[in-house]
This record gives C-alpha cells, structure tokens and sequence, in this order.
C-alpha cells in the first residue's frame, strides 16, 4: 500500500530492525511490500542497510540475493505498472459512470445505493436528515448548537453522536436536492445562513483593540507568541490590556500591556549616542559575519575554494578534477545566497534615537506601533520577566551604540547576542 499509516510501520520496522529486534521480514510476495519501484528498492536498501533481510515467500527469494536481482526487479517494475493501470481504470470507470447519469462519491448517512447501483435512493434515516435542513434554515442555530439539540433529541448518524461536523456535512452538500426531495429554496435559503454565519465569525475575528506588543511578542523560554486579550476588573469601565501566552509550549506567563509600555518607555529614556556614534556604527556594519548567517559555511566553502586553487597550481590536482571541484564549490556558494547588506541608518534616525525617551511618551499609539514594527523584529519575555528586544537590521547599530553600555531600566536589555 501507499497509504501513510502503512508506511510509518514500515519505518517502525526499519528502525526495529535497526535495534536487533529482527533478522528476516517476511513477506507474502512482492507485490505486498510495495507498489512503487523505487518505493521497494528504497526500503530494501533501507532494510539492508539496518543487518535484516527481506523474503519474498511467494516468489521464494531474498531481496538481497544477487541471484534473484532480475527476478525481483522485474516483480517490481510489474506491481507498480499493474497498480498504475489499475488506478487509471478506476478513474475511467467513475467517468464512464458519470457520464451515463450515475453517482460516485461516498455514500452520504441518510442514502444507500440502488439496485443498479448507479443512483442513490434515500433510507428511514432521510427525515431525520431533511429535519436538519429545516431547523438550520430558520437561522436560529450554529453547527454546534443544532447538533447539541438533535443529540439531546437521541438523533444518531450511523449509531454514533452527530456533531457540528455532521451537521456541516450534511448543509454543504446538494445530494438532498438531487436525490432526497429536498426543496431548492431551503437550499438556498440554507446557504444564505451559512454565509452569514461566516461574516460573523469574520468580523469577530477582527481584533477590536489594539495591542503595542502583540505581534513582536514571543516567549524566551518556547518561542511562542503572545497573544492580546482584555481583561475585565470588577467595577472598573474598561478593560485591562494584557499580554498572554499562546495555548502551546510552556505557556508561562500573562504580562500587562501598560506595564510593558511603561518599562520600554524608561528604558529608551535611558539611551545616548556617544559623539563616535558614526565611527562605532560604521564599525559595527564593518563585522559581516553578525549581519550573514551563512558566514561560517561561506567562509569554509572560499577556503576550500582557494585551497583547490593552489592544489591545481601546484599539479596535485588535474584540469578535469579541478574543474569539476570548482564547480561544485561555486554552486554551493550561490545556494548561499547574497551577503546580507544592511545600510547606514539616515540622519533622521540618529537624531531620533537621542529623542526616542520624550518622544515615546507623547506621541499616539499608532506611532509607537509604527515605531516598534519599523525597529524590532522580536521582543522576548522571560517567565521572571526579563524583556529581550531584537532590533533588525537596519537598526541594529543605532540600538547597540545607544543602548548597549548606559544604565537600562532593570530586567530590560537588548539582545547583544542577536546584534
């Protein structure tokens, strides 16, 4: 088969064999180990490459026997055309069937195949079927709701519990109006509920408040993100903006948005651009190898590049090596990509950072908003509330000679190790 709970157990047995769990897999014949060529010789390879061998009882060899290579590559070759033409058959068939007015597809709760087994023709389950067309029509439920009460109903599809992806099922689909009886206006009527139900949860979706921090923030310890969300108080008019961690990794931590405001504040008070601001930045745009993260497999692969140079210099190397080598060193290189260009911050912006402290506080915060997507790319907060900002590239250099060296507001840093 091909299917993938078929192939994780033969990975499983792969990697049993690979413990000695095994020495032989036996298989019926060749044609039950796989229906791919290069799928079998894959794992026959894989096989023998973990100390277990393959036998094939019908065909009665071993798939390592170099004896029987021809017979059980032809065996192969043979399955996989055989699996091949017999999907194309199938999928001649359904048209033909189509053609000739007939029904493919699943059989959907409610309907069985006919006699002739070309049309489908409605059981005792259809008014239990049309009954939910009828109530969802009225508008008065969601998926979830209606399934509720037709499960309370003691209503089962196929001895098991409906659900709102049952009741999902059945309005999305137009057997009902082929095959059921089912009128077009319920249909339609039916679909203009559903459309609206889709709107709705798209306009609840939209984020009714604006949150500084909630697209940069991410958790130090997992990386997830964190996530706005108002918090509402006993007796107080509106909501407390906080920060909460995404139902996934170690989810730690619920961080107040004007708290975190308030500390970036005073620590952007706390930057000053010493008067070689330009020397350090230019400086710092100098060291590529913090700006290329492909420095390291960059510098190795120029190494290897110059040293394949002196070799062919020297004789050790032929023509024919030396450009083949070349070649592959050259191709590595461009799958590098560019060296990773990062220009000098304008005027504007080192003026701004001298101002940033005043500036944060008195501006909208659209602006502050604007100001953070603009510089940051990341801020990381730790579950003992250490903050970690990450500045991109642009703007890392005005970041590491403002801020790198003064006396930040406690428990906020920026990320040197990023920078």
């Amino acid at each position: 088969g091909t299917g993938r709970v078929v192939r994780d157990q033969l990975a499983a047995a792969i990697a049993d064999a690979g413990e000695g769990g095994f020495n032989v897999l036996v298989c019926y014949d060749a044609s039950r180990f796989a229906r791919n060529e290069r799928d079998a010789f894959a794992f026959e390879a894989d096989m023998q490459r973990v100390g277990a061998r393959v036998y094939y009882v019908r065909e009665g060899i071993f798939a390592d026997d170099d004896r029987s290579a021809v017979h059980k590559g032809v065996m192969h070759v043979l399955n996989a055309q055989y699996s091949r033409d017999l999907a194309e058959r199938i999928r001649d068939g359904f048209a033909a069937k189509r053609a000739r007015g007939g029904y493919t597809g699943g059989v959907p709760w409610g309907y069985r195949f006919d006699a002739g087994k070309m049309l489908l023709e409605p059981t005792d389950e259809l008014p239990k079927r049309l009954d939910v067309w009828a109530r969802y029509a009225t508008g008065r439920y969601t998926l979830s709701t209606l399934a509720d009460e037709l499960t309370g109903e003691g209503v089962m599809v196929r001895a098991r519990r409906l659900t709102r992806y049952s009741v999902y099922e059945i309005v999305t689909s137009n057997v009902d109006v082929r095959f059921g009886g089912l009128p077009q206006e319920t249909y339609d009527r039916v679909q203009g509920v559903l459309s609206s139900h889709r709107i709705a949860n798209a306009k609840v979706g939209q984020r009714r408040r604006t949150y500084l921090f909630a697209d940069l923030a991410r958790c130090a310890t997992c990386g997830e993100r964190f996530i706005g969300r108002a918090f509402w108080r006993p007796g107080k008019s509106e909501p407390e903006l906080q920060l909460k961690h995404a139902a996934r990794g170690c989810r730690h931590g619920i961080r107040s948005e004007a708290a975190l405001r308030e500390r970036f504040a005073e620590w952007l008070d706390t930057w000053r651009l010493p008067r070689d601001a330009r020397a350090r930045i230019s400086q710092f745009l100098a060291q590529r190898a913090t700006l290329d993260p492909n420095f390291e497999r960059r510098h190795q692969l120029e190494a290897a590049a110059e040293r394949v140079r002196k070799q062919h210099e020297w004789g050790a190397l032929t023509d024919r090596a030396f450009l083949d080598e070349h070649s592959r060193l050259s191709r590595s290189l461009a799958e590098l990509g560019p060296l990773a260009v990062v220009p000098a911050p304008s005027a504007d912006a080192l003026k701004m950072a001298d101002e940033i402290g005043a500036a944060w506080r008195v501006v909208s915060d659209e602006t502050r908003r604007r100001f953070l997507s603009e510089w940051f790319s990341e801020i990381r907060i730790a579950p003992d509330g250490q903050v970690t900002v990450v500045a991109r590239d642009a703007y890392r250099p005005i970041v590491l000679a403002a801020a790198v060296g003064t006396v930040g507001c406690a428990g906020f840093e920026p990320a040197t190790s990023a920078m």
